[in-house]
């Protein structure tokens, strides 16, 4: 990420979220259960101990996903040790009422250290690696809606990798999602969604005609409230492979979150599947435009897993 992305997280820590956004936030929280109940799917097939899962959660901004993983322990019967670390200080204020709010007997750790101030496109030091891994590798590295703060440079994407491999244990696993510019430029000619709620505007024309097909080029993202003009990078997942098998990670899955076959309370779970094929079979007439909107929005978000195959 950047100073300039943690000021605009700063800003924007203690704004509600606009009812304009509240399906897609059900969708991409649906969709990111899914991937990271994955994750931990994959971690125990490779033969963790299933007592305790630990993880590191890059990017972890208001503690959007603690929930998932105390429900993930439940149904797995483990417990989880979750660290978190972020950019914005304001946001992290907000995490710590959040967790001591929430958290619960399947969550272990210290609270006191469980936070910890960090970019993660920054070499990460000897310190913040022992407050997010205190007890070795972990076995999940988690950056949910944040990886297209990774692709400031080619060098901060090394960075990322580097710090994701010596984070994980062998066999451990990153799953990330994120979103992609590239495909808004491509369908969109005013980079507008979300009926008008959410857009992306470049600097100049010819940063747009770029990001139709590269990595790297810098936008400002406007969502409601919650971001106020943030500046993210384009993301080309081809280029990934190459870079993160420098470091021994190796991209196993690579998904659009709108094609997941998961359901949330929020979407009528009789409906969930169709809608997302493009039918609006069982959607309440109140809801069928939030569920378009939904779906049309949802085709720009991404989610990938990697494993750590070997050392770097």
């Amino acid at each position: 990420m950047s100073y300039a992305a943690a000021r605009a997280y700063d800003r924007t820590a203690h704004e509600p979220r606009s009812a304009h956004t509240s399906t897609l936030r059900a969708w991409n929280n649906a969709a990111k259960n899914y991937l990271i109940q994955y994750a931990v799917q994959l971690v125990f097939q490779q033969g963790c101990n299933q007592t305790t899962v630990r993880v590191a959660e890059l990017a972890c901004g208001r503690g959007g996903e603690l929930l998932k993983w105390m429900q993930i322990a439940q149904s797995n019967d483990t417990t989880i040790d979750w660290r978190g670390s972020d950019v914005s200080s304001s946001s992290l204020e907000v995490l710590r009422t959040r967790f001591s709010a929430q958290r619960d007997a399947r969550m272990v750790g210290d609270d006191a250290d469980r936070f910890t101030l960090f970019d993660a496109c920054q070499p990460m030091t000897m310190g913040e690696l022992n407050a997010l891994a205190p007890d070795g590798p972990v076995h999940i590295v988690s950056m949910q809606m944040a990886f297209h703060y990774v692709w400031r440079s080619p060098e901060t994407l090394h960075t990322w990798c580097a710090n994701v491999s010596r984070l994980l244990e062998r066999g451990g696993v990153a799953v990330v999602t994120y979103f992609d510019a590239c495909s808004v430029v491509n369908t969109r000619a005013d980079r507008s969604f979300l009926g008008g709620c959410a857009r992306i505007e470049f600097a100049t024309e010819e940063d747009a005609t770029r990001a139709r097909t590269q990595a790297f080029v810098p936008y400002r993202f406007f969502m409601d409230g919650s971001v106020d003009g943030a500046v993210e990078y384009t993301v080309r997942a081809r280029l990934l492979v190459r870079i993160a098998r420098t470091y021994g990670l190796e991209l196993l899955r690579a998904v659009r979150l709108v094609d997941l076959p998961v359901r949330h309370a929020k979407i009528d779970p009789n409906a969930a599947h169709a809608v997302l094929r493009g039918a609006m079979h069982g959607a309440s007439a109140d809801k069928t435009q939030d569920i378009h909107d939904m779906v049309d929005a949802a085709r720009f978000y991404r989610g990938l897993v990697l494993v750590k195959t070997m050392r770097p």
